[in-house]
């Protein structure tokens, strides 16, 4: 008797971690998503570091100036999938990422992308370049 008691406490407890953990993946699955594609122009370029900023056409997540770290582990590709040299970048460049992160977030000016608290990967090198002097930004 003891032992079926036990056994079904047990099968209790398993069914409501399960129900637990089912939840907490739906919510994440319904919470996190996927944006790819998104864009920004190079703005200085440093021995370590790299300042993009939003397009000035574009509104929405990235509107601010964002850090991109010089590390070993960034590879920036080209159209065709090559990977780029990081001193070949110039001021006006287009980058495209990927971001993966929670709908409607606002970063902070200064945010660095490739970092902990940001998502931002798959860095690639558009064919296009912002025109800084129509835009005003040179």
């Amino acid at each position: 008797m003891k032992l079926k008691k036990r056994a079904i406490y047990h099968l209790c407890l398993l069914c409501i971690c399960i129900l637990c953990i089912i939840s907490i993946y739906y919510w994440r699955q319904h919470t996190m998503y996927t944006y790819p594609n998104e864009e920004v122009y190079i703005n200085k370029i440093f021995e370590n570091e790299i300042f993009v900023k939003g397009l000035p056409y574009q509104q929405g997540t990235w509107e601010e100036e964002y850090i991109i770290q010089i590390n070993s582990t960034l590879v920036i590709k080209d159209s065709k999938g090559g990977i780029v040299d990081i001193h070949s970048l110039n001021r006006g460049d287009i980058l495209l990422f990927d971001y993966t992160g929670p709908k409607n977030s606002r970063f902070s000016n200064g945010t660095i992308l490739n970092g902990k608290k940001v998502n931002a990967h798959n860095f690639r090198l558009s064919e296009d370049k912002l025109n800084l002097k129509l835009w005003r930004l040179e």
